[in-house]
């Protein structure tokens, strides 16, 4: 949503992220992950990933990795996957430390 918003088409958005165009298309139109919400500070860090991200599209991996590593962010991770279906003890984010 977050590159969307920056402009990109829909063609371009789906090769960065390594998915095809029809997935963005459910994505934009709330047919996958429509209950998942972002706070704040989660959407601050996206938008961070993004400008790195459109300077140098190979950067999107590296930048998902830095935005799972951020402590305040694992939280809300948390929250998001309990949205999806709940913790498992497989999770190494939400049993990271435990």
């Amino acid at each position: 949503i977050e590159m969307k918003k920056r402009g990109l088409a829909q063609k371009k958005i789906a090769s960065i992220l390594g998915i095809t165009g029809a997935a963005v298309s459910q994505y934009f139109s709330k047919k996958r992950a429509a209950e998942i919400k972002f706070d704040k500070s989660l959407k601050k860090e996206v938008s961070k990933s993004v400008d790195r991200i459109l300077e140098n599209n190979e950067l999107f991996m590296q930048e998902v990795q830095r935005i799972l590593e951020l402590p305040e962010i694992r939280t809300q991770l948390c929250k998001i996957h309990e949205q999806c279906g709940g913790a498992c003890t497989e999770c190494k984010i939400c049993w990271h430390g435990m």
